[in-house]
């Protein structure tokens, strides 16, 4: 069988339980699944070094197309295992901090002991991204200061806290969590909240990719009975419904997905 962009086979995308893991899914982790699925960045990855990423223009153009930083994750990663390293610029839920070093190091040997996983990049400018996920929920820090090897403590970088965003004050609720349970636990992760309206989406972005037709995709979203019955009437109600939800897919993939990020 093909695969398209996001790793879906050419069969399973037309069965939505083939989806229903992405009811739980953050927001944040909402846009990756429909950056990975789009034709350029699949293309972009390929240009990459996959195990060192030296290619400098390629990152840049990667960076500022899509808002993401090095290390880029490979698109046949689904959101439940991707390493997602997301611009400040565009995604106010990474937290800015001030990594301490009080000579102990007992925050850096600590992380050890976090059941999730935790990977790091320093950018040129010497600031430590230190991303911490699991299946889908992440918290992603930027940090100033002491080198993670050495950290004792993290203050976050608030210079007026009148003007903190809520997700900002959601990250530093995590961060605080994450340090006291070494978990990401689910309840400060909430779920994106369209429900079944994505399994829709990505549902019919996928047959959109692989060339079905609308009228497959309709039989993939509503079942065969009801498209025999709804499909060539004079009633346009469903032919426009799946047009509709092909078009929001494809929105989405194109930069739409950014607005998961605020």
């Amino acid at each position: 069988m093909t695969l398209n962009g996001s790793g879906i086979r050419s069969k399973a995308w037309q069965n939505p339980e083939t989806y229903e893991w992405t009811k739980s899914l953050t927001r944040r982790a909402c846009a990756w699944e429909f950056i990975r699925r789009h034709p350029q960045y699949k293309a972009a990855w390929t240009t990459i070094d996959p195990s060192a990423h030296i290619n400098k223009v390629t990152s840049e153009a990667v960076s500022q197309s899509w808002g993401l930083l090095p290390p880029f994750e490979d698109p046949n990663c689904d959101a439940r295992e991707a390493n997602v390293y997301w611009s400040p610029s565009i995604c106010p839920a990474v937290l800015s901090v001030i990594g301490i070093s009080d000579g102990q190091g007992e925050l850096a040997a600590s992380l050890a002991s976090y059941d999730c996983r935790t990977t790091v990049y320093v950018d040129s400018n010497g600031t430590q991204h230190v991303l911490f996920s699991k299946v889908g929920r992440a918290l992603q820090l930027a940090i100033r200061g002491a080198p993670i090897a050495v950290l004792d403590r993290l203050s976050a970088d608030i210079p007026r806290p009148s003007k903190v965003a809520a997700t900002q004050l959601r990250s530093i609720k995590q961060l605080a969590d994450l340090q006291t349970h070494h978990d990401l636990r689910p309840q400060l992760y909430p779920p994106h909240g369209q429900g079944r309206r994505l399994i829709e989406i990505l549902q019919a972005l996928d047959g959109k990719l692989l060339g079905a037709s609308h009228r497959d995709i309709a039989v993939a979203l509503y079942g065969a009975a009801r498209v025999d019955r709804d499909w060539a009437g004079q009633n346009r109600q469903m032919r426009d419904k799946v047009r509709k939800t092909i078009a929001r897919g494809l929105e989405l993939m194109g930069g739409g997905y950014k607005q998961f990020l605020r």
